[in-house]
């Protein structure tokens, strides 16, 4: 045993086997605080999905029901923003509906660009103007007779209307759900 503490004693002055002990535990702490800080975050990570995941079947419950009780437009509106966010899915479900189309019709404000920049949230009012309402014409002052609409209304209380608009609701949410 006095060869072993010799031993010690010529590795390792007085000081040293108490600083190597002690370098050693603090290595093992740090590991293991960082252990532990990887696990709460991975912790941390997996109540988020879940909590997601919880949302996600909430509001999937809550649209079926909708569904079954044939209440498109309110599933649409509890999902346009996720998957329709520029009402394209509304829209080629009116456009699909309507007899006349937004170009034929408005051709002066179409040959204009007006509509260029529009996406299917904006061009629906047009779309259901010139449909289901009503608007007036004013002659722009240049040759050829070319008029604008102004002062467009859409009749929302005919029940063709009513009727329409269920059914593009209906047809969008297929749209957007089932395919």
């Amino acid at each position: 045993m006095e060869c072993v503490n010799q031993l010690r004693r010529r590795l390792f002055p007085a000081s040293e086997p108490e600083n190597y002990i002690v370098h050693n535990l603090r290595t093992s702490l740090s590991v293991a605080e960082h252990q532990r800080d990887t696990a709460l975050d991975r912790l941390k990570h997996a109540e988020a999905e879940l909590a997601g995941a919880q949302a996600r079947h909430q509001c999937l419950v809550q649209n079926l029901q909708l569904v079954a009780k044939g209440q498109y437009q309110a599933v649409y509106e509890n999902i346009k923003d996720s998957l329709d966010p520029e009402g394209w899915a509304l829209y080629r479900a009116a456009e699909h509906r309507c007899k006349t189309s937004v170009h034929e019709f408005f051709s002066t404000e179409d040959n204009m660009g007006c509509f260029e920049a529009m996406d299917g949230t904006q061009l629906l009012p047009w779309l259901e103007c010139a449909n289901f309402g009503t608007c007036d014409w004013r002659q722009l002052d240049c040759p050829g007779g070319y008029e604008v609409s102004e002062n467009r209304r859409i009749n929302t209380a005919s029940e063709e209307y009513i009727n329409y608009r269920k059914e593009i609701f209906e047809e969008a949410v297929n749209e957007l759900l089932l395919q």
